[in-house]
């Protein structure tokens, strides 16, 4: 066969009966591209849950890395304060805080959270954007040994100054309402002072018959491994730089949260301990619709949330029992303690 009627050959292999030209072998029909497409739609179906599972896995470590360099510089704050710890707000006090003539122990931070700017300072400047108000040593007590304001805010938080508008607000990061002093450097009295939510009956009426922790050496019970410090707060609970926990009433089948923790690292939350380490804690109430699972809603008011039954009191029962402890050690709590 010459060359001639190859050619005629291989032009008549690519026509059909009606005369028309054949598709070229090299293309693909409508079914194979079909198929492609939902082989790829069912790839992307079972990639993207493990994707969203790295994601929050990558923001919890690095949350427990931000909370271990706040206990980082907490420590150092207290060893070169003689052991003795900074100031830990309740209520709004931006004011006096960043007064020309500063209290005499600053807040270990400043300012007071809304989802509407946040209160404003004497230097003119909103809570909700300040970073001076995280890391100036002017204004607080632990700015000169934290310098990265980023380490103040939790990177699955995505609440703005005006709630879902706006920019980033700066700090999703609270202090155990039991440690630390007042402005004036003491414990303060009942009503004005630390740890006024540790005691009463949904009213800041001061510690009780509870610790507060003023330094160093008060830390006996619960031990420095065992007293949280710093934590992740809901971003539509936070407010001032304290953390309050009502100690009083705790039962096994009754307890109220006055402020709520964070449960955005699928369903747990960042803490660290005054022995310096960190934990990403899960919680265990087996009910997601109670308070503390809501997620952000971006709105201010958040209320008090009263938990009933055994089961529901676990996650509050947890964190009490390393918050604070009684006076007298001879007393115990009036509940289950849970195992970490």
């Amino acid at each position: 066969m010459n060359r001639l009627q190859l050619a005629n050959r291989c032009r008549s292999l690519r026509r059909n009966a009606m005369g028309q030209n054949i598709a070229s072998s090299e293309g693909f029909t409508l079914i194979e591209l079909l198929v492609v497409i939902a082989i790829i739609a069912i790839l992307a179906a079972m990639l993207l849950p493990a994707l969203a599972q790295a994601k929050l896995r990558a923001q919890a470590t690095q949350c427990m890395s931000d909370v271990r360099q706040l206990a980082l510089g907490w420590a150092m704050y207290n060893t070169d304060s003689q052991g003795r710890f900074p100031a830990d707000e309740e209520g709004d006090n931006t004011l006096v805080d960043t007064a020309a003539t500063p209290p005499a122990c600053l807040p270990w931070v400043n300012g007071w959270l809304t989802y509407t700017g946040g209160t404003v300072g004497t230097d003119g400047m909103e809570s909700d954007t300040n970073i001076n108000y995280l890391v100036s040593g002017k204004w607080t007590s632990m700015g000169p040994y934290i310098k990265t304001p980023n380490i103040y805010k939790c990177p699955a938080d995505r609440s703005l100054d005006y709630g879902r508008s706006g920019v980033p607000r700066v700090r999703s990061c609270s202090m155990n309402q039991a440690v630390g002093c007042t402005l004036d450097g003491t414990a303060g009295v009942p009503g004005n002072g630390t740890g006024n939510w540790l005691s009463g009956s949904g009213s800041a009426v001061g510690p009780g018959t509870w610790k507060i922790y003023l330094k160093d050496s008060d830390m006996s019970k619960p031990s420095p491994a065992n007293l949280w410090i710093f934590l992740d707060e809901h971003p539509d609970s936070i407010n001032d730089g304290g953390f309050a926990v009502q100690m009083d009433g705790i039962i096994n089948s009754v307890a109220t949260w006055i402020d709520h923790p964070s449960a955005l690292h699928g369903g747990a939350c960042a803490f660290t301990f005054a022995d310096g380490h960190a934990v990403i804690h899960k919680w265990r109430a087996p009910d997601w619709k109670t308070a503390l699972r809501l997620t952000p809603n971006y709105t201010i008011g958040w209320g008090q949330t009263t938990e009933y039954g055994l089961g529901s009191t676990i996650d509050l029962r947890w964190i009490a029992e390393h918050t604070s402890a009684h006076l007298d050690p001879t007393q115990g709590y009036l509940f289950t303690m849970v195992p970490d």
